[in-house]
């Protein structure tokens, strides 16, 4: 439209420039007026001065030219976001069906979130990011940014230890976009630092399910899969020892005798250590060498390499070695608190933790799982 009005405004004054400068321009030169010799001397054209009057006439309704009255800035030019949401979003209440101006208006709601993140404002820049989706849906630009802006909120969340705020944001961004992986990736990380196996097993493999080419999530979910049915059997044991304890305390209200019970078992005791002791005694000089540490899958299959110190002092080095714990040490993050709570966890729980302490092993011991330096971690 404003290139309408132009036209439709300069044609006229072109018209006249032209009719002045073919009809009128030989009769008034003939004049020679000084004053007229002046307007040619100063702008260098003849006519009498009426050729330079017309142009005149075009540069001036050009330059005065507003260019509408109902003429909105782009969303692009604008640094006022505030203002210029407020002004496009009376247009779109009174004109209804204005494809255009909400499509601005949700330019504008994106360029505001993105200059309230730069300056740390994430939630205030989520909340324009949503506004601007339901203005405008079907923007990409839009709903990519709010997935980044959540995802990047969450993981400054995570790093220190708000997690709910953390798996709320991740969240978010899922609901923006169920399509893409990355919240997923996120999702678990969260859930397998929580100690939350199941859930961060079901986040990784809907990453995978969504993106396949993740090779890092897929070799954290192998070691997961590997951890679970450990979890699995732990809280079996954890459920029986509730169990037995239950028991336990109905049978001694009942007036169970523990002496009684002891010196029932003591000749049983006696007779399996002395069948123990005729086997020891029984066993050849040497035995086959059996190294399932470097075969098995579980994760207490492991030796010790203890180098010794100096007399009377811890040893000067301890070497772990174990396909499955050596696999746990290096994609353990020994840098997120979670993530160390769950290998200590996972030590004590294996055998590790107890069997550094027989070794002697301090907390200043150079301790290492395979490659992986743990001194102080365990």
């Amino acid at each position: 439209m404003p290139l309408v009005a132009l036209f439709l405004i300069s044609f006229p004054i072109a018209c006249v420039h032209q009719f002045y400068f073919v009809h009128t321009a030989g009769f008034l030169g003939t004049l020679r007026h000084p004053w007229t010799e002046s307007i040619n001397e100063v702008f260098g054209v003849g006519g009498g001065g009426l050729m330079t009057i017309g142009q005149m006439a075009e540069i001036f309704v050009l330059g005065a030219m507003p260019g509408g009255a109902d003429q909105t800035p782009s969303a692009n030019e604008s640094q006022d976001w505030p203002a210029l949401i407020s002004q496009l979003r009376d247009r779109v209440d009174r004109v209804a069906g204005d494809a255009q101006t909400r499509q601005q208006l949700a330019i504008a709601y994106n360029n505001y979130a993105v200059s309230l993140a730069e300056k740390g404002r994430s939630e205030d820049a989520i909340d324009q990011l949503e506004e601007g989706l339901r203005i405008d849906p079907t923007n990409a630009q839009l709903r990519r940014n709010l997935v980044m802006i959540c995802l990047k909120a969450a993981q400054e969340a995570y790093q220190v230890h708000r997690i709910a705020e953390a798996k709320r944001l991740v969240n978010q961004a899922i609901t923006a976009s169920p399509a893409d992986a990355e919240p997923y990736v996120l999702l678990g990380e969260i859930e397998y630092n929580a100690q939350r196996l199941k859930e961060a097993k079901a986040a990784w493999e809907k990453a995978l399910a969504i993106q396949p080419n993740l090779p890092e999530v897929r070799t954290k979910l192998d070691q997961l899969n590997h951890e679970l049915p450990v979890e699995s059997n732990f809280e079996k044991l954890s459920q029986a020892y509730f169990d037995l304890r239950y028991t336990s305390a109905l049978e001694r209200g009942s007036g169970f005798d523990l002496q009684d019970m002891l010196q029932r078992l003591l000749p049983l005791v006696l007779k399996e250590r002395e069948s123990q002791r005729r086997t020891r005694n029984e066993e050849p000089a040497t035995l086959p060498v059996l190294r399932p540490h470097l075969t098995s899958i579980k994760m207490g299959a492991f030796i010790l390499d203890v180098t010794p110190g100096a007399a009377g002092e811890a040893p000067a080095r301890i070497t772990v070695r174990g396909k499955r714990i050596e696999q746990f040490a290096a994609m353990t993050n020994f840098v997120q608190s979670g993530a160390v709570r769950r290998f200590r966890d996972v030590s004590e729980r294996c055998g590790l933790t107890s069997a550094l302490k027989r070794a002697g092993a301090t907390e200043h011991t150079p301790v290492f799982i395979g490659k992986v330096d743990i001194t102080g971690q365990w």
